[in-house]
């Protein structure tokens, strides 16, 4: 009878054990995702700002300064997680945002990256009037 009690009691705390090790595991990924979207928004914001004060001078936006503000941010950290740019520097996203293009008077960019190896990207966007959408979660 005490080994049978025994058995259920390391059971129990097995099972208690993995339920808390799952639950804390799921806290961290959570962490961890919103610490990857915390870069595509900075970017994307970043290059919003940089729009908006360069249409305020020249009347036009800058149709260069993506490439620009990648290899800044590149320099400045370990690895860009997010892809971000135009239809003309990511073909691939033309079904994901077909109207993701800098003009002369509007712009639509997409910031996008693949978490996990699965078909799900993590997709936002911004636009000229500084509209901010997250698209599509890669959770």
């Amino acid at each position: 009878m005490k080994k049978f009690l025994l058995s259920i009691i390391v059971i129990f705390s097995l099972s208690i054990a993995i339920f808390v090790f799952y639950a804390l595991l799921n806290v961290y990924r959570k962490f961890q995702y919103q610490e990857r979207i915390a870069e595509a928004k900075y970017r994307l914001n970043k290059i919003y700002e940089h729009q908006k004060k360069f249409y305020n001078i020249y009347k036009t936006y800058d149709l260069n300064y993506i490439s620009e503000e990648r290899k800044e941010y590149i320099s400045s950290t370990k690895k860009a997680m997010y892809r971000i740019g135009t239809v003309k520097d990511f073909p691939e996203i033309i079904k994901i945002c077909p109207d993701c293009e800098i003009a002369k008077n509007q712009f639509k960019i997409v910031a996008f990256a693949n978490f996990d190896s699965d078909p799900d990207l993590d997709i936002f966007t911004i636009d000229s009037e500084g509209k901010l959408n997250h698209v599509s979660y890669d959770l």
